[in-house]
């Protein structure tokens, strides 16, 4: 997941979280792209096409098959100015694979007929264009969660995972269309409203929370979204980024000693040069006017040498320090 861009009227530089970049990703890895939704009533039902790609992407990853997170899929949507909700052409999905690094995409249909939903995916071969033979798979709508376990098996057969790990920690179906109807949302208002509904149905859907603290960071209610991350528990996978998200809120908030004492103790347990470029950030934001910000940038820049923000803080940290010749040479580097 990336958090916002820039330093200079921005909090912090990005941070996946764990997820290799596009650029690195390996080539046997599966892209799933939102599947079309063939419904009669389409208008109803159209949440159903993003909640394809995210249950099949859920389900492979679980299954232990690389998989392209929708974080990734959603940038490369982004780079080549498709709009997330478009029907594909295997021209552009196959497209899309190339900019994540993936090996197939899988693509397909999903259609509801009196409450029985059929779902049909194919995999598509992206060195050489050839498609898998299709999947098919129905039942009622109430075992939606179930219809896709049986897909993704098949996609990826041979996996030693059990159905009921696969069901851990699912929400109700109900839960889950609020959050994809969220996620889907344009309107920062409009995702509030429709992940908190969510929550009200799934208390335990943790993952709503970080999509909800994005919605109120847009809406800059900081106190909001600190909030809905801090409801996350520390037992939970997601209990690191709910962490990270809760930092920034703070830094947002001017709460600089616990945004650097949060930041401090994620980047001891694991380091990460995203955490070493927001304690930085931390630094200039403070009162006592950015002292230790460049040793941070610098640290962030030696773990990381690819990212063209980190070397950009470091300049701008130089510069505030009035050190032109090493603001100049960290700036070259941004643009390198």
């Amino acid at each position: 997941m990336r958090t916002s861009s820039r330093l200079v009227g921005i909090i912090a530089c990005g941070w996946l979280l764990g997820v290799a970049p596009a650029a690195t990703a390996q080539p046997q890895r599966l892209l799933v792209v939102p599947f079309e939704n063939l419904s009669r009533e389409g208008g109803q039902s159209y949440w159903l096409s993003e909640a394809s790609a995210v249950v099949l992407t859920d389900d492979l990853i679980a299954l232990g098959a690389p998989t392209i997170t929708r974080q990734d899929r959603v940038r490369a949507f982004e780079r080549l100015r498709v709009p997330a909700t478009a029907s594909l052409s295997h021209a552009t999905v196959i497209r899309l694979g190339q900019l994540v690094g993936a090996g197939s995409t899988v693509v397909g249909s999903v259609t509801v007929d009196d409450q029985t939903l059929t779902v049909r995916a194919r995999s598509i071969r992206i060195d050489v264009g050839r498609m898998s033979p299709e999947i098919v798979e129905s039942g009622p709508l109430s075992d939606f969660f179930a219809i896709y376990d049986r897909v993704a098996r098949r996609l990826a057969p041979g996996s030693a995972v059990t159905d009921q790990d696969m069901e851990q920690g699912r929400p109700d179906v109900a839960a889950f269309e609020q959050y994809i109807k969220g996620v889907l949302a344009f309107a920062p208002a409009s995702k509030v409203a429709f992940l908190s509904q969510a929550l009200r149905l799934e208390p335990a859907f943790h993952r709503t929370r970080i999509e909800l603290w994005s919605a109120f960071t847009d809406l800059s209610d900081h106190r909001q979204a600190l909030a809905a991350v801090r409801d996350v528990p520390a037992t939970h996978r997601l209990a690191r980024q709910a962490r990270f998200l809760a930092a920034i809120s703070m830094l947002y908030l001017s709460q600089f000693d616990q945004a650097q004492a949060a930041l401090t103790e994620l980047n001891t347990a694991r380091p990460d040069p995203a955490l070493l470029n927001n304690l930085g950030v931390v630094q200039l934001r403070k009162p006592s006017g950015g002292a230790g910000a460049v040793s941070y940038f610098r640290q962030a820049t030696q773990a990381d040498n690819t990212d063209s923000d980190l070397f950009f803080n470091l300049g701008y940290a130089y510069w505030l320090q009035k050190d032109l010749p090493n603001a100049v040479s960290a700036l070259r580097e941004a643009v390198r």
